[in-house]
C-alpha cells in the first residue's frame, strides 16, 4: 500500500506537467505551433548532425579499412620481397660455399699433385744416381714433417718442401705482385720452420721450396726479371725457390760439388800421407829415433847410479842437517830410489 502511494506520488509531477502543457497549448495555439516547429527543427538538426557524424565515422572507418588493406598489401609485398631476397642471399651463400669448397679442394688437389711431382722427380733422380735416397713426409721432430728429406751422398741431406699457390689468370703487374706476395708468405713460413737445424744428420743450410711446374716460377717474374726480389727475400731466409727441372739440376750440381770436395779431401789426405812417408818417416827413423835410444840408455845409466848411491846421499844429508841445525822441510828432501820405466809393449 505504501509502495503504491509512493509510486503514485512519483508519477503525479509528470501528469501535472503534461496537463499544464496541454492547457498551455489550448490557451496559446500560435506559440505552441512555433515551439513545436522549433522542437522539430532542433530534433532534425540533431538527427542531421548525428547523420553527419555517422557518415564521417563511416568514412573514417572506410579510410582505416582501406589503409589497413594497403598496409596488408604492402606487408605481403614486403614479405614476398624479403622471401625473394632471402632466397637470393641463400643462393649466393650456397654459391660462395660451393666456390670455397671447390677452392679448398683445388688447393688440396694442387698440393697432392705437387707432392706427386716431387716424388716422381726424386724417384728419377735416384734411378739416375743423382741422389742416394729420399723419404717422403718424414717426421724429423714432433710437429715438423717436410715433404721430402733427400740424402745426396752418404751422410749429407737436404730438405725439400713443395708449395702450390694458385697462379694468376692474367699476367699483369697487379696479378704478378699479388702472386709474388703469396710466394713470400710461403717462403717466410718455410724459413721459420728451420728444418735444416732440426735434423740430427749433417744437413745443408738451405731449404728447397719446389713449385709443381716451371710456369709457377715464370708467373712471378716479369720478362725473366726478378722485379719483386723473390730470390733475395728467399736467400735471406735460407730458402731457394725452384721448379721440377731446377730441382733436378740443382741436386745434380750439389752432388758433383760434394763428390769433388770429397775427392779433394782424399787427395789432401794422400798428399799428407806421402809427405809423412817421404819427409817425416826418414827424419824419425834416421835422426830422432837413434837419438832417443841414446837418451834412454843414458837415462837408464843415471838411474842405476842414483839408486846405488842414494842411501849414502840421504844419510849424509840427514847428518848435515843435524850438525848445521838446518830446517827440515819436505821441499828439499831428497827422493828415494827411482824405478826404471818398463819398455813399451811389456806389462
Amino acid at each position: 500500500m505504501k509502495a503504491a502511494r509512493q509510486k503514485q506520488k512519483q508519477y503525479m509531477p509528470q501528469q501535472l506537467q503534461r496537463r499544464q502543457i496541454f492547457d498551455f497549448a489550448a490557451a496559446y495555439p500560435d506559440e505552441t505551433v512555433v515551439a513545436f516547429g522549433t522542437a522539430i527543427m532542433v530534433a532534425s538538426y540533431r538527427i542531421w548532425t548525428l547523420e553527419l557524424l555517422t557518415r564521417e565515422q563511416e568514412h573514417s572507418l572506410k579510410s582505416q579499412q582501406e589503409s589497413m588493406k594497403i598496409r596488408e598489401q604492402l606487408y605481403q609485398k614486403n614479405e614476398k620481397d624479403m622471401q625473394n631476397e632471402h632466397k637470393t642471399l641463400l643462393q649466393k651463400y650456397n654459391t660462395m660455399r660451393d666456390l670455397k669448397q671447390r677452392m679448398e679442394a683445388s688447393i688440396i688437389e694442387r698440393g697432392k699433385a705437387g707432392e706427386e711431382v716431387l716424388g716422381n722427380v726424386l724417384s728419377e733422380c735416384k734411378v739416375q744416381n743423382i741422389i742416394k735416397d729420399f723419404k717422403l713426409q718424414h717426421e724429423i721432430s714432433p710437429g715438423k714433417r717436410p715433404d721430402a728429406v733427400v740424402e745426396i751422398i752418404d751422410g749429407i741431406f737436404i730438405v725439400v718442401d713443395c708449395k702450390a699457390p694458385y697462379p694468376p689468370y692474367d699476367l699483369n703487374e697487379q696479378s704478378r705482385r699479388e702472386y709474388a706476395d703469396k710466394l713470400k708468405v710461403h717462403i717466410r713460413q718455410l724459413g721459420d720452420k728451420r728444418y735444416n737445424s732440426t735434423l740430427d744428420q749433417q744437413c745443408l743450410m738451405v731449404t728447397l721450396m719446389m713449385l709443381p711446374g716451371e710456369g709457377y716460377m715464370q708467373a712471378a717474374y716479369d720478362q725473366g726479371k726478378d722485379v719483386y726480389e723473390l730470390y733475395k727475400f728467399a736467400r735471406d731466409r735460407n730458402v731457394l725457390v725452384l721448379g721440377p727441372n731446377g730441382l733436378r739440376s740443382l741436386l745434380q750440381v750439389v752432388k758433383i760439388s760434394l763428390e769433388e770436395q770429397s775427392a779433394q779431401d782424399m787427395l789432401s789426405d794422400r798428399q799428407v800421407n806421402e809427405n809423412i812417408a817421404t819427409t817425416i818417416q826418414p827424419l824419425w827413423m834416421v835422426s830422432l829415433l837413434p837419438f832417443l835410444r841414446r837418451v834412454s840408455t843414458l837415462l837408464e845409466s843415471i838411474i842405476k847410479t842414483w839408486n846405488s848411491n842414494v842411501d849414502n846421499i840421504v844419510a849424509f844429508d840427514k847428518g848435515l842437517r843435524d850438525i848445521l841445525d838446518l830446517a827440515k822441510t819436505r821441499k828439499t828432501e831428497l827422493p828415494k830410489k827411482v824405478t826404471l820405466p818398463k819398455p813399451i809393449g811389456e806389462e
